[in-house]
């Protein structure tokens, strides 16, 4: 019926009635909402169950009553009224200050100060029950209204009894309406002008998978079977889209139903929002209105802030999952340099305290953060974070997680880029992210940036190594050997293990990465330098080795240099072939326990020296003889550097090989030959192929075969028959050998009229 004078008088007349049988006998609603399910059985298709949830303020009267009115109305039927009942807590999910079957309503004390007059303390009361529907109609509607009185409120102008409805549209099927998942325990606190507004959520979802969308509503008063609510007037100043005072106004996310204000003003508000579902129908090709659910709440706003809440500086970390220490300024600014920041936040009154997690474990690719008071999932990015390792480097965070399906979350987790691998204390420092803020708490406020948190990380295995030799081998390769210690055989560091890189640097040039091992387990690396002309005997080379780890670069061996042996001179003093040595220190061994051996001997191919003495000295020159006694022919010459102890590993130099220019053994008819040491048959004329030529004016047959090695001493080439190609057209040009330095062996063979010694010696062959 429409809503009358009469019907106000009614209404008047129980509120003195209920006036008269005093305070102790009435009973306060704040909030309430209604929704609605689909809940056949296999007798009854048209079953809907209805949910009925009343907020209680706990400081009212008794609200003893064990059954709610549900008035079902609609154009099509007459009006039906079904009773349903009261759903009594589970054990633990009762309100402890309730006596009558109130559920327990977390977060209302979460922002706002609950000794705060505006504070409300709520219990829910539930009702549900069942009721099976006459037919199909556009219009149904499930009507409730309270027994009683509304708490007053600062927004409304009066406040009568609570009513509320819903309506569903069944003619295009059945349907449930959405259903609130939004948190209805809300409480705020004034906040300061320029702090970013509060987010709160009034989520539902749709079983059905309708879409649905989010609105304020007008608050109602009446009798639960009333053909329509009676409007309740705002008071001045306050709308419907506007019920609460806000410095930034108050904003509604129609398609999520996240709701966001700056509550400027101390005081309890009655909010009302509405849920309305559409489904498409095929026939009309139009989106039609299918049902609605409503919850009304009074949001009280106090005038300061829940004295947890505001305490950001402490970060709000759950008790049990943190210890903390006072800093005083000095020590705060060791802090800052030590971990290389340019801001570190600290309590300008007094010591500063930094929270320090519990230990974390080691090799850990995740840290985990659990607060107190929840943080708005919204202000949470990545790019709020930073984290240092102990030696200062950065730790990057690739993705925050959280489980919360809501607005707000209790528990965060931070991926890293790289596991935490460090013994000691990594610093997590929080930062204005991209997102244009820090982390916001439930209730809007900031945890200050550059705040820092300390995360214990102990009993890390600790990779160590250290470049051990650097020696030339066989005058045209040089090997690296380095030790490590036992972390490295340690399943995790393994497991992130990233490789062992090598730098070298050429006659004191730049720094080159020259390669990289994959293996944990490598300790050696030989470099060939096959395919130049003999480098190692004109270059100095320095190295050093890299451990990349977990990410990072660990760290780096010492620098150890090849020795370079050279001769400044050579002198043939008719007994002795005198020849001026010098060359670099080796610096991997100590100067105190370092040692040389100048050593020589007869050269016959790289892997055929015939060693003939050594001569130990403690200077990096040396002035040596070569007894012509010995004979004539190629002498390969060598320094050995070496601890006398033995305690560390020898280095080798390059050789030099000593033509004596006379052939070794020869009877007094001496031929000479011109062998070439260099082949490249190219077509240019020059050098294309190995043709050998005698020097000698004396004429005699010679029959000679020719053997050509690599550089590991394989024969990769042989000729026993071959003065009889050796002219220069038809000589060996080197067949399908590549590019590179290889060695020559001719031996000299019967008819031969004289008998000649083998010739050896080195070729670069270039295709």
């Amino acid at each position: 019926m429409p809503f009358t004078s009469r019907y106000w008088l009614g209404l008047c007349t129980g509120f003195l009635l209920l006036s008269f049988l005093g305070k102790l006998n009435a009973s306060h609603y704040s909030s309430g909402e209604v929704y609605y399910q689909y809940s056949p059985t296999p007798t009854d298709t048209a079953r809907y169950e209805i949910f009925v949830t009343w907020y209680r303020n706990t400081s009212g009267a008794d609200l003893s009553f064990n059954t709610q009115n549900v008035c079902l109305t609609s154009s099509c039927y007459p009006n039906i009224t079904v009773t349903i009942n009261k759903v009594f807590p589970p054990p633990g999910m009762g309100s402890p200050n309730d006596s009558y079957g109130g559920w327990i309503v977390p977060g209302t004390s979460d922002c706002a100060d609950d000794q705060d007059s505006a504070y409300k303390d709520l219990a829910a009361h539930k009702f549900s029950g069942f009721v099976s529907l006459p037919g199909q109609c556009h219009d149904f509607k499930f009507k409730v209204s309270a027994p009683c009185c509304r708490d007053v409120s600062d927004n409304m102008a009066t406040s009568p009894n609570m009513f509320m409805e819903v309506y569903l549209n069944n003619t295009l099927g059945p349907s449930s309406s959405p259903q609130f998942t939004g948190d209805p325990g809300i409480g705020f606190c004034v906040q300061p002008i320029g702090v970013p507004p509060v987010n709160f959520s009034q989520k539902a979802i749709d079983p059905d998978g309708d879409s649905i969308i989010y609105r304020f509503a007008q608050p109602l008063t009446g009798n639960h079977c009333d053909s329509a609510g009676g409007i309740i007037p705002f008071a001045a100043g306050f709308t419907t889209n506007n019920p609460i005072p806000s410095q930034t106004g108050i904003q509604i996310n129609q398609q999520n139903g996240i709701f966001s204000f700056s509550p400027n003003q101390q005081g309890s508000y009655i909010v009302k929002f509405e849920v309305e579902s559409f489904r498409f129908d095929t026939v009309s090709l139009f989106w039609v209105p299918v049902g609605t659910a409503v919850r009304e709440l009074q949001i009280p706003v106090t005038a300061s802030c829940n004295s947890p809440s505001s305490q950001s500086f402490g970060l709000q970390l759950k008790n049990g999952t943190y210890t903390s220490r006072l800093y005083l300024n000095n020590a705060i600014d060791s802090i800052q340099s030590a971990y290389q920041l340019p801001n570190l936040a600290r309590n300008s009154t007094g010591p500063t305290g930094i929270h320090a997690l519990l230990p974390v474990g080691c090799f850990s690719t995740n840290l985990t953060l659990e607060f107190e008071l929840p943080i708005q999932k919204s202000s949470i990015s990545p790019t709020d974070f930073r984290l240092f390792a102990p030696d200062g480097s950065l730790i990057p965070i690739i993705a925050v997680h959280d489980s919360g399906t809501g607005l707000f979350v209790d528990s965060i987790s931070l991926e890293l880029l790289n596991p935490m691998v460090q013994s000691g204390n990594y610093l997590l420092q929080f930062r204005v992210g991209n997102d244009g803020n820090t982390l916001l708490s439930k209730c809007g406020d900031p945890i200050d940036e550059f705040v820092g948190l300390f995360v214990s990380i102990g009993s890390c295995p600790s990779p160590v190594f250290e470049l051990e030799q650097v020696s030339v081998l066989e005058d045209e390769k040089i090997t690296l050997q380095w030790s490590a210690n036992s972390a490295l055989q340690n399943s995790n560091v393994q497991k992130f293990f990233g490789g062992w890189d090598i730098f070298a640097s050429e006659n004191q040039g730049p720094w080159n990465l020259i390669h990289s091992l994959q293996s944990p387990a490598a300790r050696s690396h030989t470099i060939s330098f096959g395919g130049s002309s003999f480098p190692v005997d004109h270059n100095n080379y320095e190295f050093f080795v890299d451990l990349r780890y977990a990410g990072e670069n660990w760290g780096s061996s010492r620098t150890c240099e090849s020795i370079l042996l050279e001769a400044n001179s050579s002198k043939d003093t008719g007994s002795n072939y005198d020849l001026d040595l010098v060359w670099n220190d080796y610096d991997c061994l100590d100067p105190s326990q370092r040692g040389y051996l100048v050593e020589y001997g007869h050269f016959f191919r790289v892997d055929s020296v015939v060693w003939l003495n050594s001569i130990s000295t403690n200077l990096n020159q040396h002035l040596l003889s070569i007894p012509k006694s010995h004979g004539t022919g190629l002498y390969a010459i060598r320094v050995i550097a070496k601890d006398p102890q033995n305690q560390a590993l020898p280095s080798q130099s390059n050789w030099i090989i000593f033509d004596t220019q006379t052939p070794i053994g020869l009877s007094e008819n001496t031929f000479n030959w011109q062998v070439p040491n260099i082949l490249n048959p190219n077509g240019n004329g020059q050098n294309e192929s190995f043709y050998i030529q005698s020097l000698s004016t004396a004429k005699h047959e010679y029959h000679f075969s020719l053997k050509i090695f690599n550089q590991t001493g394989e024969l990769v080439f042989s000729d026993a028959q071959y003065h009889h190609r050796n002219t220069p057209a038809t000589a060996w040009k080197g067949g399908k050998l590549g590019t590179g330095i290889y060695f020559y062996e001719i031996e000299f063979t019967e008819p031969a009229k004289s008998v000649q010694a083998p010739i050896q010696g080195k070729l670069l062959l270039i295709k």
